[in-house]
């Protein structure tokens, strides 16, 4: 479709800043990696790649007016995803490597209030600190629901123009435990980054409501993934989540339960 001859179909893009290079750094970033050394969080070549790769997508989602609106909201953090994040080991290499494809899923972000569950005295300084605390060493409430958008094109295809139900679950699930990352990156969660204890998924029972459309590799389509926790029961987490178009028709819907370990894996 020649921006030219039509309009662009809605919640659709155009020119996709992934159409002319392959994918968001993660390539050039992969054939280096074996040569290189150092660890994820020291690595300047790594970091350098993460925050451009970071820099494009957020940029590509403001670019979509819809999109735009949810993110300008005051206080909100927004973030590449953890699982996206490109490291040197195959740790979430499904999110990172596999389905970070300009045909794939080109683009996916989340976004959330950091603030959440916080006093106004603590809030100001709770975005941008990772450790934390109420007095008296209270436990700090969990942020209990984050936002996801994610862009698809044709290489997440069942049907033509459809995505398949596998991946919509896979996102589903997927985004769910980025609330678990995102309460890890602000010290909510028991443990250090180092010796944090998993949150597994139990059960995911998905319902599928309507087809979810794919795009082109040029124009991919974007959904919105809002997900969160309705009920904690030690060391359970009840939750549900939603896709949503731009129109906010809801077209597939979820509830999971999520278990914190005993210990490390």
């Amino acid at each position: 479709m020649s921006p030219s001859s039509s309009k662009p179909s809605p919640g659709l893009w155009q020119p996709n800043p992934y159409a002319n290079f392959p994918g968001p750094d993660h390539t050039a970033f992969l054939a280096s990696a074996a040569a290189a050394t150092g660890e994820d969080e020291s690595d300047p070549v790594l970091a350098e790649a993460n925050a451009r790769a970071t820099e494009r997508q957020i940029a590509f989602f403001r670019s979509i007016p819809w999109c735009a609106a949810l993110l300008d909201r005051p206080g909100l953090t927004v973030a590449q995803s953890e699982s996206r994040r490109l490291n040197r080991t195959a740790l979430d290499a499904l999110c990172s490597r596999t389905l970070n494809q300009p045909g794939a899923i080109p683009a996916y972000i989340i976004f959330y209030d950091a603030n959440e569950g916080l006093p106004p005295s603590s809030s100001s300084s709770s975005s941008s600190s990772s450790s934390s605390s109420q007095p008296n060493d209270e436990p700090l409430p969990l942020i209990t629901q984050i936002y996801s958008l994610v862009a698809l094109g044709p290489l997440v295809n069942g049907w033509t123009g459809i995505c398949h139900g596998g991946i919509i679950a896979t996102l589903l699930d997927e985004t769910l435990g980025q609330i678990f990352a995102a309460n890890g990156r602000h010290g909510r969660l028991p443990g250090t980054k180092a010796s944090a204890v998993p949150v597994m998924t139990g059960y995911l029972n998905v319902k599928f409501v309507k087809p979810v459309r794919t795009g082109t590799v040029e124009n991919p389509r974007v959904i919105l993934i809002s997900s969160r926790i309705v009920k904690t029961e030690g060391r359970k987490f009840f939750m549900k989540a939603d896709v949503k178009d731009e129109q906010g028709t809801v077209l597939a819907e979820a509830d999971s339960l999520f278990v914190m370990l005993k210990a490390k894996l």
